[in-house]
């Protein structure tokens, strides 16, 4: 039986012309608690404040999973 789980998504942004931009998505993580989830995407969202090059969005989004998979 799946259990309900909530992935953490990246979204990197890449600036492919000055007025076109591309972003890439990938999932990192599986968490049975969304506020731990959120935590992360939080933390990673609002690192921008400190200078770093490459923008990014988090966010958690709920999937199933085996529970056999590795679940934070």
């Amino acid at each position: 039986m799946k259990v309900l789980v909530f992935v953490l998504i990246i979204e990197t942004f890449t600036n492919v012309t000055p007025s076109r931009q591309e972003s890439t998505k990938e999932a990192f993580g599986q968490w049975r608690d969304v506020n731990k989830c959120v935590h992360f995407a939080y933390s990673l969202t609002t690192q921008h404040r400190f200078n770093y090059d490459i923008p990014i969005i988090a966010y958690c989004v709920p999937r199933y999973a085996d529970p056999d998979e590795e679940i934070y």
